[in-house]
């Protein structure tokens, strides 16, 4: 398109080799400066361009790849938490467990056993048990590998997907070593005759580690139930907010190449024949993903300024169902070319209001402004509407793509006729078709996937919390079997030794909540910081994720606590 415009291509270079980079970019800027640059500055404006390696071009390209970033980061740290929480429960559990085979330790050393020796059996029984568990989850990642790839998109290569497996095993022996680590040091260091007699005061102390982890596995839960609400909100705020633009019904077609552009007015004449068609409409780009910008020089001002601009016919109001605000819109004439309609925010912006009717904008000539049109949103909800013109003089007299409105009927009857047009108008053109809808909403397709996935792996989170809770309730409701039947046989209810055991579990919750809540809102706030249209972030969410983490913590603990009550006191208090 030329120096003066065109700047949603990009230009890619392949290096000679061994060529320096910085003399690259000196002749690069020189140039820019010498076809572009310098009338740029007698505006007050600096061009220049930057190099940028093709690797980088994922991650790093626009302001759009901040979220892939973002997301890098946010399913990192949920992995390491789902990590942390699965390492918690085994040492809990390992330890716990370990309790029940202090005998076992003592008759060991009285065989002969040396400390070394117990502390190698422990250890490799907790390396021999994670190991399991790698191969299991080597099973289970083959087994929904296709469900992954659905949500969050193909795997990448082989080499790579073979250096984090690796990784995974190196952690999970780290794991299997930390896990096993504690009993095994503590049961090899009892003493003989405390270690015959079942532990001594090892057996009765009280369990503070344990709780202080439990407390950690429920924040990280609640943490997580925190930013889900948040994230599935903040996505279906987006989706069903009113942006001035009636997305369902509306089919585009990319007018792909020259000769299809040049006979779109045919293209149009027939389509509109269609009885299931209301209006067609040809414009440069469909109003979703954000519209190229150029120089203008409003009136009242000396210098341009980048203003956002699209190219559409007189038909385009009713096709997307946009309102006028003022003035008029383009009637198909050929003066038209020679108009400007602009959105209400650029008339805000300069001041103008309805006055902007009447007013001129200059770029190759001045060009009178006859009508402003509501805002809408025509890029995605990162950043606000913002200014806009709106022209019928399309670059060298050419559209990119015709969107045809149509009324509820059977739609791929329509589509057939529509394709059946295309062929006959464009015979030498391949015929497409998307839905706006779905082009709309793959603005989010980030953020849709973000959701789908960070949902599926914190409610993994919140399961492995509410199993290791579970499990170590289960120990400890063993241990305290006698006492919960000495409690029944003088006169405890049921519902009363229900209550005593949820006690110490509610506290718990409650306080793992106290300790999640700042550090939920702080993620969920700069998270929602990068939309401009955003939830508010109110206290039902908070009480939510306490009301579910409290639920998952009832129906861990209920079901051993109701079970060891409602058990025939005389087997619990017999001796063995």
């Amino acid at each position: 398109m030329g120096w003066n415009g065109g700047n949603q291509y990009i230009t890619y270079l392949r290096l000679n080799k061994n060529t320096a980079l910085e003399t690259v970019k000196t002749k690069m800027q020189a140039v820019i400066w010498e076809n572009i640059g310098r009338h740029y500055a007698a505006a007050g404006w600096k061009i220049s361009g930057h190099l940028q390696p093709l690797l980088d071009l994922h991650l790093y390209y626009d302001y759009t790849s901040q979220y892939l970033r973002i997301g890098l980061v946010v399913f990192s740290a949920l992995a390491f938490i789902i990590l942390i929480i699965a390492g918690i429960n085994f040492v809990n559990l390992t330890t716990a467990r370990s309790m029940r085979r202090v005998k076992e330790a003592g008759v060991r050393k009285i065989l002969g056993a040396g400390r070394g020796d117990l502390v190698k059996q422990f250890l490799g029984e907790s390396l021999l048990i994670t190991s399991v568990a790698f191969v299991l989850s080597l099973i289970l990642f083959k087994i929904f590998q296709p469900l992954y790839v659905q949500l969050a998109g193909d795997l990448p290569d082989f080499n790579l997907v073979t250096k984090v497996v690796v990784g995974v095993f190196l952690l999970t022996l780290l794991t299997g070593i930390i896990g096993g680590s504690y009993p095994a040091l503590r049961l090899s260091s009892l003493r003989l005759c405390d270690a015959v007699k079942g532990g001594g005061r090892v057996k009765r102390r009280k369990h503070r580690l344990q709780n202080i982890l439990i407390v950690l596995q429920f924040a990280a839960s609640a943490l997580l139930i925190v930013c889900t609400i948040a994230a599935s909100r903040q996505l279906s705020f987006m989706r069903n907010m009113d942006v001035g633009i009636e997305k369902e019904g509306v089919l585009v077609l990319p007018l792909n190449g020259s000769r299809a552009a040049d006979r779109t007015a045919l293209l149009k004449q027939q389509l509109q024949s269609l009885s299931e068609v209301s209006s067609v409409s040809a414009t440069s780009e469909v109003p979703c993903g954000g519209f190229t910008g150029n120089g203008y020089v409003p009136e009242g001002m000396e210098n341009s300024i980048m203003i956002r601009v699209v190219d559409a016919d007189e038909h385009f109001l009713e096709t997307y169902g946009l309102k006028l605000q003022a003035g008029r819109f383009f009637s198909g004439g050929d003066q038209d070319r020679f108009y400007y309609v602009v959105n209400e925010s650029l008339a805000k912006t300069f001041g103008w209001n309805e006055e902007a009717v009447s007013k001129t904008i200059e770029r190759d000539g001045k060009r009178q402004i006859i009508g402003i049109v509501n805002d809408f949103n025509y890029a995605p909800l990162y950043s606000k509407v913002e200014p806009l013109i709106i022209t019928n003089d399309p670059w060298e007299g050419r559209f990119s793509v015709v969107s045809i409105k149509y009324r509820a009927v059977e739609v791929s009857a329509l589509v057939s006729k529509i394709e059946k047009i295309w062929k006959n108008v464009n015979p030498d053109t391949p015929f497409g078709y998307r839905f706006f809808d779905e082009l709309y909403d793959n603005q989010y397709r980030i953020e849709m996937s973000f959701r789908a996935l960070f949902a599926v792996f914190a409610g993994i989170a919140i399961l492995l919390a509410a199993l290791g809770v579970l499990s170590l309730m289960a120990y400890t409701t063993e241990q305290r079997k006698k006492e919960i039947s000495i409690r029944k046989v003088l006169g405890a209810s049921v519902k009363g030794l229900l209550a005593l055991l949820l006690k110490q579990t509610g506290i718990q919750v409650l306080i793992a909540n106290l300790l999640a809540w700042p550090l939920a809102w702080w993620v969920v706030q700069t998270g929602l910081s990068y939309f401009a249209y955003r939830i508010s972030l109110g206290p039902f969410i908070f009480i939510t994720a306490l009301l579910v983490s409290a639920l998952a913590a009832l129906l861990a603990v209920g079901f051993q606590v109701i079970k060891a009550a409602a058990a025939n006191p005389v087997k619990a208090i017999k001796v063995e």
